[in-house]
This record gives structure tokens, sequence and C-alpha cells, in this order.
């Protein structure tokens, strides 16, 4: 049924089609007459203005062309009615003796009176000639007669120009006397002679050419006048008589005078006369640039101009037209030269109205086919459309898609339906390969949808691998079901995504590759610091021994610089690490349980005695509140608030600097805080504070040349309160100074890790000379430890039981007026002991360390009697204590024995590899174990799982080089108790000890006479030192030697990095460095190089060594 009315709808489409084929074929086959006839009219047009400027050109030619042969009639009439009546010339008498006499008394050069001619002369003659008598008087008889006719018309002030000379070129007679080239002066200078043939020899050659020496006939000629820098037109007129040529006439016509007598006053501007060869022109030049641009288009065509002939012809130059023709006689060259304005101007008028013609004939054309189409095709084509409309409609749609588009039989496994895409993104494969691509994709699509029975009628994308010809394609197809023709079909959206799919792969190549790059890229950080930080070990470790021997000021002082700058070196080596992990995204966070206010007064404690040397003061408020542990990474803390005090210090020259903690708000998870760095230095512009927080960038670069600094420090900060989950702002003025916050948010602990205690039991605390913000940072502390506190004032009888008192205070001391308090006086100043001092019952303390302040309270309420008060001390000493010490290279291990000594510890014991400490610690474990990373055997990291398998609460401390990332990374699930870097000074490994000892009370006295008697002369040391490299020299080059005659690269590495150390110990630098370069020979492979600068390493040492 669908086919047979399908024919007839057709049919009608085919007909309304055809009706409207023949309706527009006709209307372009007119609207193509049209144009032709608007552009014969154009032709006509353009054909009419070259005729009219033909015509121009002939009227002018011609002008040309007769006052040519006007002017050479005239001149043969006058010579010829002079030979006619030559008798009658020659009978009338002329002053010959005079002029001769003249001649012979001016050197043949005089000019003519009234007397000879009606016009003044220039003559000029030979000796010879003046002799002749005969040939010079019938010369003089032809000037005279010359002289009296005019040779051009004079009514238009047209005047001759030219001269008069012999046959012999022996005489001359010129006019207009007086005027270059006919001047008598110039003439007289120049000889006679000489002056003759200048002007006549060109003369002779054009007479000569023109075969002229013995017919009466006229020659035409141009001369370049080099006087006046113009073209002449020369006409040259010999003389005869009685067949003997005794003369020849002359005459010049200047530009000015060929202008009046040549060319129609009302000439086209671009209508002129060049000379015969077509370059060079004889009329004026022209006016207007445009005419000047005309007259060289035309000189550069004189090639084609010079085939010109008498017969008028048109050149075509672009857009321009020349059209040119000879003059008969001077055989000159006319041109007009037509640009393409002038024929724009010229045919616009007819242009224009034949394209209105055109267009307005198209217009009614077109609006009439229009309105028939639409008012009587359409309907009739509409009506066709309808009828067709849903056949059309689809496969319009699959034709014209841009993507692959089919329709498919599943029941009859066929094709209905597909488009040019879908055969391009298949390889033009056949039918049978196209079905089963799409049998295919409808099993994907039903083994996708087999958990879900109900989607398979439901629209579906699948991504389907396709080969062909031995070509995987990726294709994607979407499928839905639809019903044509009375039969369920489904249709197919197919396109074409091998290229997507390979790109995604080439993002995962460039994807794993950056993350390659960027783990060597740290990998290379490691190693470096890891390698400076080495030779830093050993330096900053003898310096420390030696600032604890007996030095005078100078030698401390000096000491003091040098460990300042090895602090510099190593807080880049730190901060270009950290750099580095920031960047690789891989920063690490651990939070434990800490003391941020302790984190700020630290700080404070660091910097106090650099702010003190440049005379500023650094103030420290610490929020009460804050006093609790919460869990955060003091270390990372404490590295942001230490580079914003360290650029603090740099960029305070006088003033002041502020540190403080806030807390904002809290809740039962968290406890939001706020750090404070305030400076009165020299402040930020706001247009460059959004600069300071890139790496390697500051606000100016003078500020690198004036302070110094690599420009990472704020950008570390940054990148280390976002990873913390904080955020740093900066609010700053020039010349007010600058304050930086940084805003943290920290969990809370456990309430069961989270005691509060108060050890202080109601004692009654005065405060005096403090400041407000002092005064209620230590009231809000004192109260939390459980005293009762209260700010000193006037007026007040009552009797504290502790008195605080502000050293710092003008006029403020422990006698301050009031009751003396019961118990004792703390005296709080900036120069105050982190520890507490007594003398007596006054106690003196640092502002910087609350712990300090509670200790003396603690003290003074104990020495009082309150035995309600835990004990206190003033100086926390290690208490001796068995320490086990694993570490390979014996000079570090005999450094790090020393250290321990100058720390008061004698029970250490030392284990050379990792596996002789392991046995150690099994037979008599030790209170703490300290121990290298990279030794033989058993390394560090797997001495540290094994002693924790036996004791997970083992105090294990490692001393390395390398990151402590790097380390936690790798310890297999346990973590170090304490990681001290390279190098190791006094204070961190007591720190790290003091952690690990087990609350006690001890006495402040003991343990400062413990660490004095424990200090050891460096001389000792060194000697020490030297002689356990020499005991270990013998062993440690053999096993070098073993390792590069093998070629075991790891095992020559790790002995010379050994051996590295044990020169740094031992302050051969130089030699140290050979070891590096040793290590990259390794890695790179050049063995025998690695030898050879390797034997001349041990012939150098062991000189060095005795």
């Amino acid at each position: 049924m669908g086919k047979t009315l399908a024919r007839p709808k057709r049919s009608l489409a085919q007909t309304a089609r055809f009706h409207r084929h023949v309706l527009y074929s006709f209307a372009l086959m007119l609207s193509i007459m049209i144009a032709g006839a608007a552009c014969l009219l154009v032709s006509v047009a353009v054909t009419h203005f070259f005729a009219e400027k033909a015509n121009s050109f002939d009227l002018n030619r011609e002008y040309v062309q007769a006052e040519v042969l006007r002017l050479s009639s005239r001149l043969t009439g006058m010579v010829g009615l002079y030979e006619n009546t030559w008798r009658f010339n020659s009978q009338e008498g002329i002053p010959l003796a005079r002029y001769a006499a003249r001649l012979r008394e001016h050197k043949g050069v005089t000019i003519t009176g009234t007397d000879l001619t009606s016009t003044p002369f220039l003559l000029a003659a030979t000796p010879a000639m003046i002799r002749d008598e005969a040939s010079f008087n019938t010369l003089l008889h032809i000037v005279r007669r010359m002289s009296a006719a005019p040779a051009f018309d004079p009514t238009r002030d047209i005047t001759v120009t030219g001269f008069i000379y012999s046959s012999d070129q022996s005489f001359v007679a010129a006019a207009p006397a007086g005027v270059p080239p006919f001047d008598e002066t110039s003439a007289r200078r120049e000889g006679a002679e000489a002056f003759i043939r200048s002007l006549t020899t060109p003369a002779e050659a054009a007479i000569a050419r023109d075969k002229l020496l013995c017919t009466p006939d006229l020659s035409w000629f141009s001369f370049f006048d080099s006087i006046n820098h113009q073209w002449l037109a020369q006409i040259a007129l010999p003389v005869f008589h009685d067949g003997v040529r005794v003369a020849a006439l002359i005459a010049r016509i200047p530009v000015d005078q060929f202008v009046k007598y040549f060319l129609r006053p009302d000439r086209p501007s671009t209508f002129f006369v060049l000379h015969a060869n077509g370059v060079d022109a004889l009329s004026a030049a022209p006016i207007t640039q445009q005419d000047r641009d005309l007259l060289q288009l035309a000189q550069s065509q004189h090639e084609a101009l010079s085939q010109i002939t008498s017969d008028r012809k048109t050149i075509r130059v672009g857009l321009n037209f020349i059209i040119a023709q000879r003059v008969d006689g001077p055989n000159w060259l006319t041109i007009y030269v037509l640009g393409w304005r002038d024929l724009l101007a010229g045919a616009l008028g007819s242009v224009a109205g034949a394209i209105t013609v055109f267009i307005a004939a198209l217009i009614l054309l077109w609006r009439g086919v229009v309105y028939f189409d639409k008012r009587i095709a359409q309907p009739f084509e509409r009506d066709a459309l309808k009828l067709i409309e849903a056949e059309a409609f689809n496969r319009s749609v699959i034709d014209t898609a841009p993507v692959g588009i089919a329709v498919f039989d599943p029941l009859r496994g066929e094709i209905v339906q597909e488009n040019a895409v879908v055969r391009r993104l298949l390889w033009g494969a056949a039918a049978e390969s196209n079905a089963a691509f799409y049998r295919e994709a409808i099993m994907e699509r039903a083994n996708m949808n087999a958990h879900a029975p109900a989607q398979l009628n439901q629209h579906s994308f699948l991504e389907i691998p396709w080969v062909i010809d031995h070509r995987t394609i990726h294709l994607g197809a979407a499928l839905s079901n639809t019903r044509l023709d009375g039969r369920d079909v489904i249709l197919l959206g197919l396109i074409d995504i091998t290229e997507q799919k390979a790109a995604e792969a080439m993002l995962v190549r460039m994807q794993q590759a950056t993350d390659k790059a960027s783990r060597e890229k740290s990998m290379f950080m490691a190693m470096i610091g890891h390698e400076i930080r080495t030779p830093l070990h050993g330096a900053t470790g003898h310096l420390e021994l030696l600032a604890n021997s007996h030095l005078d000021d100078e030698q401390r002082q000096r000491i003091a610089l040098v460990q300042r700058s090895f602090d510099t070196l190593l807080t880049l080596v730190n901060d270009l690490l950290e750099t580095t992990r920031i960047e690789a995204n891989a920063l690490a966070i651990n939070p434990q349980p800490a003391h941020v206010n302790h984190v700020v007064e630290h700080c404070a404690q660091l910097f106090s005695a650099l702010a003190q040397e440049k005379g500023i003061a650094i103030s420290c408020y610490t929020d009460p509140a804050l006093d609790q542990a919460l869990e955060a990474d003091d270390h990372r803390l404490l590295q942001i608030l230490q580079n914003l005090v360290s650029n603090a210090v740099k960029f305070t020259q006088h003033g002041s600097i502020t540190l403080s903690s806030h807390l904002l708000r809290e809740d039962n998870t968290y406890v939001w805080t706020r750090f404070d760095v305030a400076d009165t230095g020299v402040g930020i512009p706001s247009a460059l504070q959004a600069l300071v927080f890139k790496p390697l960038t500051q606000a100016d670069i003078s500020v690198s040349r004036r302070y110094g600094g690599s420009g990472l420090g704020l950008f570390l900060c940054r990148g280390l309160a976002e990873a913390m989950g904080g955020t740093i702002a900066l609010h700053s003025e020039p010349g007010y100074g600058s304050m930086f916050s940084i805003e943290l948010p920290l969990r809370r602990l456990a309430p069961a890790q989270r005691p509060q205690p108060h050890p202080l039991n109601s004692l009654a605390v005065h405060l005096q000379g403090f400041n407000l913000r002092q005064a209620q940072m230590l009231s809000g502390r004192i109260a939390n430890w459980g005293g009762v506190p209260r700010v000193l004032s006037h007026g007040m009888t009552e009797s504290p039981d502790i008195l605080v008192v502000n050293q710092s205070s003008p006029q403020q001391s422990a006698e301050s007026g009031h009751h003396a308090p019961r118990l004792g006086t703390i005296m709080i100043s900036t120069e105050g002991p982190l520890a507490p001092r007594r003398t007596g019952r006054v106690c003196m303390v640092s502002a910087y360390s609350s712990d300090a302040l509670l200790a003396a309270l603690l003290d003074l309420s104990q020495a009082g009697g309150n035995t309600s008060a835990a004990g206190a001390t003033t100086d926390i000493p290690i208490v001796p204590r068995d320490i086990l010490v694993a570490e390979d290279d014996p000079v570090s291990r005999t450094l790090l024995l020393h250290q321990l000594q100058a720390l008061g510890l004698t029970r250490v014991r030392t284990a050379v590899d990792g596996q002789q400490a392991l046995n150690m610690w099994l037979e008599s474990p030790p209170d703490v174990l300290i121990t290298d990373l990279g030794m033989p055997y058993l390394d560090g990291k797997g001495l540290l799982a094994e002693v924790r398998r036996h004791n997970p609460d083992a105090y294990v401390i490692a001393i390395t080089a390398a990151d402590t990332e790097e380390i936690q990374s790798h310890a297999e699930g346990a973590e170090f108790s304490a990681v001290l870097h390279k190098p190791v000074r006094l204070t961190e490994l007591r720190g790290v000890l003091t952690s690990a000892q087990a609350p006690t009370t001890r006495q402040a006295d003991t343990g400062r006479e413990s660490l004095c008697t424990a200090e050891t002369q460096l001389t000792e040391l060194d000697i020490l030192l030297g002689d356990a490299f020499r005991k270990n020299w013998k062993a440690d080059r053999e096993a070098v030697f073993a390792a590069l005659i093998s070629r075991d690269g790891d095992r020559a590495r790790r002995r010379l990095h050994r051996l590295q150390g044990a020169l740094l110990a031992i302050d051969l630098q130089k030699q140290a460095g050979e070891c590096v370069a040793l290590q990259e020979l390794c890695i790179s492979g050049n063995w025998d190089e690695a030898q050879t600068r390797f034997d001349a390493l041990v012939a150098d040492v062991s000189a060095l060594i005795g």
C-alpha cells in the first residue's frame, strides 16, 4: 500500500520541480540576456570614449604635422628665394673690409651692427676665411639677407634662433647674439675655430645622414642643449649656388618656442611630442603629478613606441592606454596617454546608465519570478511535499547529518539505510561486514543492559573497537529502537573516536612522563640536599664544639658569623626542597599533639638575639586559650613563623616586631587560630603585594641587592599554610610596616588527652609594670594554672604570695613600695634566661617562655612550703642514660660520641652497622637508640622496623642528611621518634634527648655543672677524629678499590659517600669534593677515569694524614 501511494506522490513532486526549473531557467536566460545588453552598452560607451580620444589625438597630431609642413615650406622658400636672386643680392654693397678687420682684431669673433644685419649676429671666422674675400663676401651677403627675412610667424611672438655656416666649416653666424651658447666672451675663450666646430659638427652629421650634401632638401634632427639642459628641435637647410653648397642654415626651436608653434593651446594635458627614440620629450614638461606619472609610463614603453610607424596605434599598459603615431618629416612621435581615471570619468555616465537599467530590469524580472513562484508554483509544491514528507525528512536527516547514521532491521538482518559517513567510518567495507558491525553493537547493548532489561528500548551509547583490514578503530555508537515503513528497526548514530582514544592515551602517557619527571626532580633535590647537609654536619659540629671551648670574645664572634652563614645555607637548601615538594604536590603534613603557643615562643627565642643586635624589640603575645594541646604539625608551623620573622628582622631597621597567637572560634571538632607577625619595617606597596608570594620573586629588584634573600620564603609560607588547610594574608603600608596573618583550622584532641591541671592551687600572684596586652595574657595564663592574678595598682595594701615584675619597664624593681610578697619575686625580661635563674627570693626568667614562668612560680611556691604545688626545675639537664649509637662511618661516629659527651652523657655504646646494633639492642635495650640510615647489612629503616617489632614504644632517633618525609615514607609503617638533620647541633640533640627522658625531678645547678664539666677541647677532638680516620683509612680505600675494580656502581657510591663524610669531619673539604666527583663518574660508568682519579686522591690524602 505504501509503495503504491509513493509513486504518484513522487511523480507530483517531480512535476512541480520541473515547472520550477523551467521558470527559473527562463528567468536565468533573461537575466543573462539583460546582462549581455548591459555589457554591450558598456562596450559601446567605452568604444565611443576611445573614438573621441582618438579624434582628439588626430586633431592635435595633424596640427603638429601641418605646422611642420608650414615651417619647412617657409624655410625652403626663403632659401630658394635667395638662391634665385643670388645675382641681385650680390650687387648690394656691404662693409666687407670693416668686418674683416674687426674679426682679425677680436680673434675671429665679433658681433654685427645695423650696417650689416637687421638683428645682431655673432660672427666667427677662421683666418683663412677672412683672407678669402670672395667667399667671405658671399657669406656676409647670405647673413644680411637671412637676417631681414623672419622664419616664423611674428604674430605669435615666435622668433628664430640658429646659425649659418660655410660648407667648409670656417665661418659661422649665429643669432640671437649674446645669449648662450652664442655669447661673444665664450666664443673668444673657446677660440673661433673650435667654436665653429662645436656648432657645425652635429649639423654636418645630420646633413650627411640625410644625404643633403648635394641636394637642397630640408633635414630635421634633435639636439640636446647641455647649457639649458633641454632637447631642441633643429632644422638643417643647405644653401646652393651653381649646384655647389656654399652654406647651411640651422634653425633651432627651444621647448618654449616649440609649444607655441607646434602645439594647440587647447590640447589635452597628456598629449606629448617625443623624440624619434620615444623617450625624450620635445614639448613642455607636464604640470600635474598625474600627468608626469602618465608621461613616465609612456616613456617606459619606449621599445614598443620605437616600433610605431606613420599609422596610428594604441598600446595598453594595465588599465592605461597610449595612442601613438609618427609625424612625417621630423619623425617625431606624438602620443596621447589615457589613464584609468580618464576612462572612468569619460565612460562613467554611460556605464552608470547601463548598470542602472540592468539592475532595474533584473529586479523587475526576479520580483515577477518570485511572485509567480510563491503565489502559484509553491502551493502546488507544498501539496506534493506533504505526500512524501516523512520519507524525504528521514532521508534528509540521514544523508545530511555530520555523523554516521544507519537504520538496521535486526529481524531480517538487513541494512535499511545508511549515509556516506557510515561507509567512510567503516572504510567502505562490504554490506555484509557493516551488518556484522551492527549486530555486534546490538549484542554489546544487550550485554550492557542485561541487568536492566527495561532499558533495552531506551537510548544507549557504546564505545566499540572494530578491526578493519588489520587496523583497529574505535567507534562511538548511539542506538535507539524505532519504527520505519511498518517494521521495527534500530537507528544507529556513529562517530569516530579513534583520535579521541589516541589523545586520551597520549594524555595518560604525558601525565605519566610528568609524574616521572616530578619524581626524578624530587629525587634529585633530595640527593642534592643530602650531599649538602653531609658536609654541613661535620662543619657545624666542629664549630659548635669549638664554641664550647675556651675562646676569647673575637674568636667567638667569628665562630658566630660562620655559624650564621651555615644556617643561611641550610635554610636555603630546606627552602629549595620544600619548594620542590609544593610544586610536585608532595608536601607532607604530619599533625600530632602539639602546643602552638610553645611554637610561637620558640620562634621568638630563636630570633631574639639577632633582633637585639639590630636594636629591635621583639614582643611575643600568646593567647592563653591556646595553651591546650591541639593536633597540629608544629614543625611546619614553626617553619612558617621562622620565615616570616626572618623577613621581619631583615626588613626592619628600627622599631619592633610582634608575634602573637589568637583563638578565633571553635567547635567540637576544630579550633580556628590566627598567628600574626607584625613589624615596623619598610613595608610593601599595594601594587606589589601579590608578587611576594610567587617563587623566586621579591617586591623590588633593589630588595635582593640591599637585603639579600632567594625569594622563596613567602612562597613556602603560602604553600605550607594551604597544605595545612589554612590561608595567609598580608596587610602592609610603605613606611609603616607589614603584618602577615596565618589562619589555620586545628583539630581538637580527645578529652582524655587534654588534661586541665591547676598546679598553682589558688596562689595569689600580683603583676607589676606590664602593659594592658601583657597583663591580660599573663592574667589569663595564671588563672588557667589555678592562680589568682591581680594587676598591681596604687592603693593596694595586701601582700601577694608572688610578685611578677616586668623588668623591662622603667623604674620597676623587686622593691615596688608595696607590701613585700610572701614567697618571692619573679623578674621577667626579654634578656632573661629561658630556664629560671634563682637568687634568694628572686627568680629571673625570659619573657619568651611561659613554661619558664610556670617553673619559676612552682619553684618559689615549693620553696615557701606549698606542698600542693608540683616540683619545678630551673634547668632540665639530661639524666645520664644508656644510649646506643649505630653509625658505620668512624669519623661521624666519633663526632657524635663527643657531642653526647659534651651533653654529659657517658653511658654510650656504639655499633658499626645495623645488624650489630640490633644484636646489642636485643642483648640490653638502651633508653635511646641513635641510628644513621645508610649502613651495611641492615640500614636504619630496617633497624627501626626490627626494634619496633620487639618494642613499639622504643625511642629511636634518626640522624641523616635526607628529608623527613622521605625517611618516614620508607619506614615500613613505623615512624622514628625524632629525626635530626645533618648538621646536628648540640641544642637539637639535647632537645630530642630531653623529650625522650621520663619525667623526674632534677636540680638545675647539677644540670649546668654536668654540661660544663663535659665540654672538651677542640684540639683533643681533632686528634681523636684524626686517629679514627687513620685507623680506618686502609680499610676504606681498599673497599673503594675493590668496588671500582669490580665496577659495582652502588657499592662504589656507598663507599665513596662514607669516605666523603669522614673527610669532611677532619676538615678536608677539597678531598671530600673529589669524592663527590668520583661518585658522578661511577654513575656515568667512566670506570677508567674514576680509578685514575681515586689513585691521585689516595696519594693526596696519604700525604696529608702522614
